[in-house]
């Protein structure tokens, strides 16, 4: 019986165009707004780039230095470029992923990072944006970048924020720009995630016509539920990707285009 209800609303969802396809833009104030500070140190010559515990944490020689294997970044390089800035490289496996910049402002306050990223399929670089504000006040005798930041703003090419979304046939398909994304069978197993992670997978559910659900998961260990409700408006997809790991979640926005 559940079988035939599966298979009923695959029929339905077939027979009418479905109100997830099409384009659909990034939000940037909605999740500007719900997300995290990030925390940088500069300090007796070494670099570190989230908390205590973070994998980035190398010496800011200009030279690469392992952290470790990882599914993203297993060797990083950070150059002192000045007092106010600094340039960060990642590499996978001897290939450069990510290039970063980062300027603080002459009073302290602010921090702009630029991104530069070949981690797609085609290699081609994609570069955003970010400005942030620093959180409480700037330390004594501290390297411009140290201390707690919060995103003010992000900006980048309108192509690199848009989600192709298809849903047919029980099947779900997500397009990026630079060739990322996925087909999914809806209820199926894991698929790859091309430009993602090579053990990267994604497996699809729809409980309702309303809603998509993205199990992600890194060599077979579960790492992301990423929900995607419809909203009453049809132009408006509401996500919510929570992280397994620490159990935090991030919410936004997509607007039809």
């Amino acid at each position: 019986m559940k079988g035939f209800a599966l298979a009923l609303l695959f029929s339905l969802i077939s027979l009418a165009s479905s109100p997830f396809n099409g384009a659909w833009l990034t939000d940037i104030p909605s999740a500007i707004e719900d997300s995290k500070a990030e925390t940088f140190l500069l300090s007796q010559g070494k670099f570190t780039r989230g908390g205590p515990k973070s994998r980035v944490s190398v010496k800011a020689d200009g030279r690469f230095h392992s952290i470790g294997p990882g599914d993203y970044v297993d060797e990083v390089s950070v150059s002192i470029l000045g007092p106010r800035k600094i340039r960060e490289k990642d590499r996978l496996k001897g290939k450069l992923v990510y290039s970063i910049v980062y300027t603080v402002s002459s009073d302290g306050k602010n921090m702009v990072s630029t991104i530069t990223s070949y981690n797609n399929p085609s290699r081609q670089p994609i570069t955003t944006t970010i400005n942030y504000r620093r959180i409480g006040v700037m330390q004594k005798n501290a390297a411009r970048i140290s201390g707690e930041w919060k995103l003010s703003d992000l900006s980048s090419a309108k192509s690199d924020l848009i989600d192709e979304l298809e849903l047919k046939d029980g099947y779900f398909s997500l397009r990026r720009s630079g060739g990322r994304g996925y087909d999914a069978q809806i209820g199926g197993p894991p698929v790859p995630i091309s430009g993602d992670a090579a053990s990267a997978r994604a497996a699809v559910t729809m409980p309702d016509d309303q809603t998509i659900v993205v199990n992600g998961s890194l060599g077979g260990i579960p790492t992301t539920i990423v929900t995607m409700t419809m909203q009453p408006d049809g132009r408006t997809i509401k996500v919510a990707a929570r992280r397994l790991r620490d159990g935090s979640e991030s919410n936004w926005l997509m607007l039809k285009q």
